[in-house]
């Protein structure tokens, strides 16, 4: 093998951690709400949250005396035909020294020939947690050609720049081919400086924007390539970032960014949906699917294993108090009445079905409150707060095996070789896993000192897989690109 041909090398190292799966109890708030789709908090000291109704309001929901506050009513503005409404709402980073916080709601059109605006509000929290209607002042507007795939959600990052997520604004196939244009801001994540006005903006656009400066590419795209993203949010602990990505036809999908990335993504929409080529597309202009960036996992609306819809919600990594969800990233289906878990700390990062121990239909949005407690909403009304019914088993094993398992090439494209882990005579259980942990492939191969294996890859969507060797119950895994 000539190591010189290697395009890119990437291990994955096997976590001595086993941690079982969760067994969920949900404690039911005492208050129900009107179509819930967005849960915040703000840097206020308490841990109180705040809970975005379509319709056009705003609750304040205290923990410590659980009565709700209503702190903002748009609804004689707001227009909620078809997918629109008050769709999301974040905090000043420096609230509440800043008194400022942000909305995203639709409102009637302007103009002949669109059909929605979309609007990005700055209000003023006033006296007594009352915002001032009279405060408003709008930072960024938008058009919208259709009346789905609006804008979603709204949330400052880490870095104190507020991202703001686009729909393509099309009902199917990405009618306005918006997502791939750079001169479009319909398909898009924003990332803006609400803090600094522009020339003739009420923002300005960080100058380490990835396209800042650019003359043929809108300066406060951050990434590209997205459908319908309805929620965001940043891992408290690490700074990553999760987009879920509603899907059409194939896939549903959870894109992401890790901490420190200087953004430019392209998420492939609508020339890739999940890992594969979307097929209602005219790909006269499309790349292959390797030239975008695959999510980070997805699930089929059909035979998917348990993951069940058709309408991906949310969601967040849990950096809470229950010590033993730490480290699972929660997300739901609308269509659905589970809880799902995405393991981030496990190097197969399995998708499991958490159902708790009742129900949440048409789950409609997470949210955290300050202390890192995690809250999933019904859209019929009904929030609780995400607890376990006892403690989780994080049992140690003592796996002998290699920690990683090192794959030539990588990428790959119809073969793969490998060492096989030493120090077992027996037989090997070779498998290829998809990224929600669903086993695609295996092999059967006697075991020997340092045996190398060449293996002919089945025939599977450009993405990223793991390749798992167990021998004699030792363990090595490793991350394979297949293109």
């Amino acid at each position: 093998m000539n190591i010189c041909r290697l395009a890119l090398f990437l291990v994955l190292s096997w976590s001595c951690s086993v941690r079982a799966q969760p067994k969920l109890k949900l404690i039911e708030l005492d208050t129900e709400f009107d179509q819930p789709v967005d849960m915040t908090k703000a840097q206020d000291g308490t841990d109180d949250i705040y809970i975005t109704e379509r319709l056009g309001k705003v609750y304040r929901y205290s923990r410590g005396d659980e009565k709700t506050r209503l702190v903002l009513d748009l609804t004689s503005i707001v227009e909620s035909k078809t997918l629109g409404g008050l769709l999301g709402l974040d905090f000043h980073p420096q609230f509440p020294d800043s008194s400022y916080f942000y909305v995203n709601y639709t409102a009637e059109p302007t103009r002949p020939g669109i059909a929605l605006v979309s609007r990005i509000s700055r209000f003023t929290m006033g006296e007594n947690d009352v915002a001032d209607l009279d405060s408003e002042y709008t930072i960024l507007q938008l058009d919208q050609p259709g009346q789905y795939h609006n804008l979603g959600d709204v949330a400052f990052g880490p870095d104190g720049y507020l991202y703001v997520p686009s729909g393509d604004g099309s009902l199917e196939n990405d009618e306005y081919r918006a997502a791939q244009d750079p001169m479009s801001r319909l398909g898009k994540l924003l990332r803006i400086d609400v803090d600094v006005p522009g020339d003739s903006l009420n923002y300005s656009i960080p100058t380490d924007n990835p396209y800042y400066g650019s003359t043929d590419t809108l300066q406060a795209i951050w990434s590209m390539g997205l459908r319908n993203p309805r929620q965001l949010s940043f891992d408290r602990k690490t700074e990553d970032l999760w987009i879920g990505d509603i899907g059409a036809l194939n896939y549903q999908e959870m894109n992401y960014q890790a901490a420190g990335n200087r953004g430019g993504q392209n998420y492939g929409w609508s020339c890739t949906e999940g890992f594969q080529l979307y097929p209602d597309r005219d790909r006269a202009s499309c790349e292959i699917p390797r030239a975008y960036d695959p999510p980070r996992f997805a699930y089929p609306v059909s035979g998917n294993d348990g993951v069940n819809g058709a309408f991906i919600v949310g969601g967040y990594v849990y950096r809470g108090p229950v010590k033993e969800l730490d480290g699972y990233f929660f997300f739901g289906d609308f269509l659905g009445s589970s809880l799902y878990v995405y393991d981030t700390e496990r190097s197969d990062n399995p998708v499991w079905n958490v159902t708790p121990d009742e129900p949440v239909s048409n789950i409609s949005c997470f949210g955290e409150s300050n202390d890192g407690s995690m809250f999933v909403a019904s859209y019929n009304g009904k929030i609780f707060r995400i607890e376990v019914e006892d403690s989780i088993s994080t049992g140690r094993v003592g796996l002998s095996a290699p920690a990683r398992l090192s794959l030539f090439p990588n990428p790959a494209h119809t073969e793969v070789q490998f060492e096989l882990p030493p120090g077992g005579m027996g037989t090997s259980l070779i498998q290829l896993l998809s990224g929600t942990g669903r086993e695609l492939a295996r092999w059967i191969e006697q075991a020997g000192s340092q045996q190398s294996l060449r293996l002919s890859l089945p025939d599977v969507p450009t993405g990223l897989y793991t390749l798992q060797v167990t021998t004699e119950g030792r363990v090595a895994a490793g991350r394979l690109i297949i293109q």
